[in-house]
């Protein structure tokens, strides 16, 4: 089973690399899938803000280690439903903490690090009408990982170019 994470600020790619070997992908994780889940039940979209503000709240009353706990609860049902050992099984895309990073480091994952300027990733936010968070730790705490990383990938280029520098990296 292969286990890929892609690390980056918030509109490097990482959520577009994942889809570009999604026909590969049996699962695709999130550490913040209990977010994603709270948005559900309320009937709402996605707002980075209220998920950050979330997330801390989450940590502060049940420890720094929640969406870890949960994330190795899903990673732990899916290696028993899991049987295609030759294919791309398990995709993560919202690794942004050392404590996450340990985490799929310990457990097998290859980490690619993806990144983009500033003026790009706002530019990207901008188009896709998303609400750009740039001094919440969740983004502050990111760059320390590129070096930890197995690979780097620059996405600043062309959208076709990146999906082709994924596929032949990955």
């Amino acid at each position: 089973m292969k286990k890929v994470a892609f690390i980056g600020q918030q509109c490097a790619g990482k959520t577009t690399a994942a889809m570009v070997v999604q026909s590969n992908i049996e699962h695709h994780m999130k550490f913040a899938w209990p977010l994603y889940s709270i948005n559900q039940i309320l009937g709402v979209h996605k707002h980075r803000g209220f998920m950050q503000e979330q997330a801390d709240l989450i940590k502060k009353h049940f420890g720094r280690k929640f969406f870890i706990d949960a994330f190795a609860g899903e990673m732990n049902f899916q290696n028993i439903v899991t049987s295609r050992e030759d294919k791309l099984v398990l995709v993560n895309d919202d690794c942004r903490l050392q404590l996450e990073f340990d985490y799929l480091k310990n457990h097998g994952w290859q980490t690619v690090y993806i990144e983009a300027s500033e003026e790009i990733r706002r530019e990207r936010a901008k188009t896709l009408g998303l609400e750009f968070i740039a001094d919440h730790n969740s983004e502050t705490e990111v760059p320390s990982l590129k070096s930890q990383c197995d690979l780097v990938i620059v996405n600043e280029g062309a959208l076709e170019e990146f999906k082709e520098t994924v596929k032949r990296l990955v």
